[in-house]
């Protein structure tokens, strides 16, 4: 047995000092394969500049130049589609001919086509490059074999994202014009105007991509104009104490509540909200009515009462519903927190929000009021009630404090009578003058872009 067991272990040796052997040869020759991949690897922006416009002391026009830090704007590589891009656009007046690139490699030699010659040269990422167009970027494997081509897109903004921009669509609409205590909503991307005219209680419906093209329907019950609501995607509204409601704001019947509301202030997801001698009610149908808690009732507002629902920013179990209007001719605002989550069902009150001590910023006493959700934040719409004048404020903290400097009602707007507006799907905002028969379109302009695949809306470095 021992002498196997030696035998092998002399067998195996053998063979360890023959590989040593041949690994030691004096034959020094390397055979290189080269490589067949070809992708790039990873793409960074540099420093990019741009152009600043700008007023001199004699009021002409100039021009100055800002940095702009690429690397805060991340590109994007679809390996899959051959795409290079930037999700967040470089901002407005960034000099897209002279892009530079701080970082770009790649599996392979790059190669770019030519805007001039339409033929391939080589690229060089220190060397300022033209983007104003796409630019066609080939990646060509170390064996020659391989190559892969990628699209690359440079974006940059063509607006400023917080300018406002107003558009007049009509100047004297003469169906709006005749109309009197209006009311405004968006159901299903169509418009509803409500109001009132000397044929009675009409409803003008129009698409948004043809506002001016209305049909008119006389409504078969004189329902209070300023208390339409939608919920649930169904019509409410009060007719002489009644609570009504209408599946195509035609046609109104009653709900049969045993609550004769004064007002409904508001909607929810949930359920809508009713006004009636100092409380405070709610209701998931219109029908059935059970008092909420509301912490100091005898400042709740008795007209021009308008509300809106918010989605809560941070958690989406959350929500909250908001409404102002006139008590004595002043102005006061509500707010209660909703708990959407069935487990927890925590129950907030209604929370009167006194006027802050700075009266440039508190709620206007405001007539026609109109309340909107807007960028996340609250939108005011009215009628001044000293004034008579138009007027806008906008609310980013849930109703405590109201700005005139974000952006303003639009500067030609004609005399009016009466005002109504809404908000659509494409964050449109639709006003909507009585008397004047004016129709006006505005929108933040970077609530109308279309954002790519990945973008964020900020970088923690800026």
């Amino acid at each position: 047995m021992k002498r196997i067991t030696l035998a092998v272990l002399t067998i195996a040796l053998t063979a360890v000092l023959s590989a040593l052997a041949t690994s030691c040869s004096t034959d020094d020759s390397l055979e290189y394969t080269p490589s067949g991949e070809c992708f790039i690897k990873a793409a960074e922006l540099g420093k990019l500049k741009r152009i600043m416009h700008t007023l001199d002391s004699k009021g002409k026009d100039s021009t100055y130049v800002t940095p702009v830090t690429g690397s805060y704007y991340p590109l994007s590589i679809d390996q899959k589609n051959g795409r290079i891009y930037n999700a967040d656009s470089l901002p407005k007046g960034t000099d897209a001919k002279r892009i530079v690139f701080s970082t770009i490699a790649a599996s392979g030699s790059i190669m770019i086509r030519s805007l001039a010659t339409g033929k391939d040269t080589v690229f060089t990422a220190s060397d300022s490059t033209d983007c104003t167009a796409e630019r066609l970027v080939t990646v060509y494997s170390p064996d020659g074999l391989s190559k892969r081509p990628y699209r690359m897109n440079i974006n940059v903004h063509r607006e400023e994202p917080d300018s406002f921009r107003w558009t007049r669509l009509a100047a004297g609409d003469p169906l709006v014009a005749a109309l009197t205590r209006t009311r405004a909503l968006v159901r299903n991307n169509e418009i509803y105007l409500f109001g009132s005219s000397t044929d009675g209680t009409i409803l003008l419906t129009a698409r948004p991509e043809t506002p001016v093209v209305w049909t008119r329907t006389l409504l078969n019950e004189d329902i209070d104009i300023r208390s339409v609501q939608l919920f649930k995607n169904q019509f409410f509204a009060l007719c002489k104490g009644e609570v009504m409601t209408s599946t195509d704001g035609h046609t109104w019947t009653a709900t049969g509540a045993e609550l004769k509301p004064e007002l409904l202030p508001t909607t929810g997801s949930t359920f809508m909200t009713a006004i009636k001698g100092r409380h405070i009610y709610s209701s998931t149908d219109g029908r059935t009515w059970t008092e909420d808690r509301a912490d100091t009732p005898l400042q709740l507002p008795a007209d021009h009462v308008a509300g809106i629902c918010m989605p809560s920013p941070t958690d989406p179990q959350f929500e909250s519903l908001l409404f102002a209007g006139l008590l004595n001719g002043n102005s006061v605002v509500w707010k209660r927190d909703i708990d959407l989550n069935p487990e927890d069902n925590e129950v907030f009150p209604w929370i009167y929000l006194p006027p802050v001590d700075n009266p440039a910023y508190a709620c206007p006493a405001t007539e026609d009021l109109v309340l909107l959700p807007y960028d996340n934040s609250t939108l005011l719409i009215g009628i001044d009630q000293k004034t008579n004048a138009p007027l806008l404020r906008l609310s980013r903290d849930n109703g405590r404090s109201w700005r005139a400097d974000e952006f303003g009602m639009p500067s030609s707007l004609a005399p009016l009578t009466t005002i109504a507006a809404s908000v659509d799907k494409a964050n449109c905002i639709w006003i909507f003058c009585s008397g004047s028969g004016e129709i006006w379109r505005g929108r933040l302009n970077r609530l109308g872009w279309k954002e790519e695949t990945g973008a964020f809306l900020k970088s923690m470095k800026r």
